[in-house]
């Protein structure tokens, strides 16, 4: 059976690979309902990333008897930052939008997370803007991979090996019909 990624080979990714989401800085769903909650925050919890699978694609199977197709996998890289204001009473983010942009894509795309991802790996990146508070904005960046589904991964149906077919026919020499006849072929 092959290995296909998780929502924590993703967190792993990004622990491992950001400049921006250092140590306890990404995380799951649960972390984003604690961090939208409005209680108080230790400044250095943020910014924040929490990834969630968002969907699954899957084609039709093209095969009778088990299981061969893709699967593309949604997922949603939310980010936290900091939205309060400072000693000057401005909101500027220290660390914005873009520069979260920028990190995420350079950690996910083009990784592939898994044996069965398929090529090019982790695309994506395109962004928005989900919710503000008093003390907080988030954003969520939209990533997806492909990946493949064989047989070894799910139900397959064994058959014996075949080892006689029978063949009816017409049965022809120098182009004329001399007979119909069946023929059985054994291996």
């Amino acid at each position: 059976m092959g290995t296909f990624t998780s929502p924590v080979d993703v967190a792993q990714q990004i622990d491992s690979q950001s400049k921006i989401f250092v140590k306890n800085q990404v995380g799951l769903e649960a972390e984003l309902a604690r961090l939208l909650d409005e209680t108080a925050l230790n400044p250095t919890s943020l910014p924040f990333a929490c990834v969630i699978f968002t969907g699954t694609d899957v084609e039709e199977n093209r095969s009778l008897t088990s299981v061969i197709t893709t699967q593309t996998l949604s997922f949603g890289v939310f980010v936290v930052l900091d939205n309060r204001a400072d000693n000057t009473g401005g909101t500027a983010q220290q660390i914005n939008y873009t520069t979260c942009s920028m990190d995420l894509r350079s950690c996910l795309c083009g990784w592939v997370p898994s044996d069965r991802a398929l090529s090019p790996g982790i695309t994506g990146g395109s962004g928005e803007y989900v919710k503000m508070t008093a003390s907080r904005i988030v954003y969520k960046f939209d990533f997806e991979v492909t990946e493949q589904i064989l047989p070894e991964d799910g139900f397959s149906v064994d058959y014996d090996p075949l080892t006689e077919m029978d063949i009816e026919g017409d049965y022809y020499k120098d182009g004329e019909l001399v007979d119909k006849e069946q023929v059985t072929i054994t291996k």
